[in-house]
């Protein structure tokens, strides 16, 4: 009854133990990435406006990570609830942390340590001055862990506008999450709200606010 009780929450504790290493060593290496890409590749503003991240991904982040392509590595890119293929976007509809529809358009690539990246690339050119940003989702348990958005899966970004520029973003480039405070952000931190809260941009705040180790108020249970 004892080792019942008990080993349930060793489990748990580990969990979240490895994710926050994998989280912690993931910032630093998009930190250490983008620094490296700027001074290869010149300032992100005058990066390729590709709109094909497959592309993007080739070119600027394969000389830095050892990544190899989902497409020929199937079985080590999927996870026990399906394929890594899918957007990550918790909707207002969706139970916590549930996935919603697929989604072709974003490649995904493996690490070899078991990290999943998934990219994607957006170009705004009918803003004033045309804006663009990449996003790169992360599941860093791989397919040893549960792929649920903001317990194993968190979206980091670089963008050119709305003075967010030169370093790694918490979250999608879209969300403005890092103006909020942490109860609205525990609050919506497995729902869309268009403008504010985007694709678990929510969860990876609350996170990086607590130093990327869970909070006890953590909204996702293991």
């Amino acid at each position: 009854m004892v080792a019942a009780l008990t080993i349930p929450s060793i489990v748990s504790r580990y969990e979240k133990r490895t994710i926050e290493a994998g989280l912690k060593k993931t910032y630093a290496e998009l930190e250490n990435w983008i620094r490296r890409a700027e001074e290869d590749f010149g300032p992100f503003d005058s990066w390729d406006s590709s709109n094909n991240s497959g592309i993007v991904a080739q070119k600027y982040l394969f000389p830095y990570f050892n990544l190899t392509s989902c497409n020929s590595n199937t079985k080590y890119c999927m996870a026990k609830n399906g394929a890594f293929r899918t957007w990550y976007k918790p909707t207002e509809t969706s139970a916590p942390g549930e996935l919603e529809a697929a989604d072709q358009h974003m490649p995904k690539y493996i690490l070899p340590d078991g990290r999943v990246f998934g990219v994607y690339t957006t170009y705004y050119s009918d803003w004033a001055t045309p804006g663009k940003s990449i996003t790169i989702f992360v599941d860093v348990n791989g397919p040893r862990g549960k792929t649920v958005m903001g317990q194993d899966v968190f979206a980091f970004s670089i963008c050119n506008y709305r003075g967010i520029k030169n370093r790694i973003k918490s979250g999608t480039a879209e969300a403005q999450s890092e103006n909020y405070a942490n109860e609205y952000l525990r609050e919506n931190c497995t729902k869309t709200v268009p403008g504010v809260v985007w694709q678990g941009s929510a969860c990876v705040h609350l996170l990086e606010r607590n130093g990327w180790e869970f909070p006890k108020d953590y909204p996702i249970k293991f």
